[in-house]
């Protein structure tokens, strides 16, 4: 499942609730057309890869990717979401956790796993 081109419309959107649409990857230009999006959901999904669409979504303070398939995140994530104040990632076979300390207003981190944490 892809998502609908037209979503990426909607430049003005500010969340964007993608759960439950067993979606395999978030659009590579996700950040670029949506940039104004504060709460992004995609939980809940068949996401194996974290998403390289996080450049350009400078406004966004939650990150909900639950229930994936995600075993790794990107190191320089945090770097590209300055504002990103809840990482949700509950639900996923992550293998180990990236260093977020860049990231230092992150109030919340929900991973639920055994995952080793450099932090």
């Amino acid at each position: 499942m892809v998502l609908p081109p037209a979503v990426l419309e909607l430049g003005a959107l500010e969340e964007l609730n993608l759960a439950r649409n067993r979606l395999q990857t978030l659009p590579g230009d996700l950040g670029l057309r949506l940039s104004r999006l504060r709460v992004l959901s995609a939980e809940r999904n068949q996401i194996a890869q974290f998403p390289t669409s996080l450049p350009g979504l400078l406004c966004l303070q939650t990150l909900n990717l639950e229930h994936n398939r995600l075993q790794r995140l990107r190191n320089n994530f945090s770097q590209e979401t300055p504002e990103l104040r809840e990482l949700l990632l509950l639900g996923n076979p992550l293998e180990v956790l990236p260093q977020i300390g860049g990231c230092v207003r992150v109030a919340g981190l929900s991973s639920g796993t055994s995952a080793s944490c450099p932090w």
